[in-house]
């Protein structure tokens, strides 16, 4: 059965909605022992911006020691790399290297300063992305998310639910959408 990660799936939804070109699951490098040498998770380009998007997502339990160990591995690549074997324009303006980390023990300012310093990545923790990014772009969009975004449809019309339960359950008083603002 086909093992399937659902912060790489919806990290991908989210980023081919927003019309950039992605692709998953890169073998890199052929390694001399005949495997490879590494792997991409999601690999994000929007060609206006010239800018390319590599981003790894993790749900483990892991110490802060570990996972960075782990996410260097996954960000030593030079940009190089993106260029010849990924065969992405030699022009990109920018290359964002990112972290979504689904965890239980947030990651204390230490945590992340150290993290993102010896991997080279930003770290984005999972529940930040969902508030930051995706549920206030969902609440905004007026019309029903394609099926072709299982994933963040259902988010969509969960959301809507949710805003026509809390307005019936306040009915007569001034109620705003539950999602419609971003939380700071």
């Amino acid at each position: 059965m086909l093992k399937v990660n659902f912060l790489e799936e919806l990290i991908a939804e989210w980023y081919q909605y927003r019309g950039l070109l992605v692709m998953r699951n890169i073998n890199l490098k052929k390694s001399v022992g005949g495997g490879i040498a590494g792997e991409i998770d999601i690999l994000a380009f929007y060609p206006p911006g010239l800018q390319i998007i590599h981003a790894e997502t993790s749900a483990d339990s892991k110490r802060w020691r570990e996972r960075i160990k782990i996410f260097k591995e996954k960000f030593k690549w030079p940009n190089e790399l993106y260029y010849n074997e990924l065969r992405l324009p030699q022009k990109a303006r920018r290359i964002d290297k990112i972290a979504i980390i689904h965890c239980s023990d947030k990651p204390r300012g230490e945590n992340k300063t150290q993290f993102e310093k010896e991997t080279g990545a930003k770290l984005i923790i999972f529940s930040e992305f969902m508030k930051n990014s995706i549920i206030p772009n969902i609440s905004k969009y007026s019309g029903t998310i394609p099926e072709t975004f299982p994933l963040l449809r259902a988010i969509q019309l969960t959301i809507r639910e949710i805003n026509k339960e809390m307005k019936k359950k306040f009915k007569g008083m001034i109620v705003k959408d539950l999602f419609s603002q971003q939380s700071n």
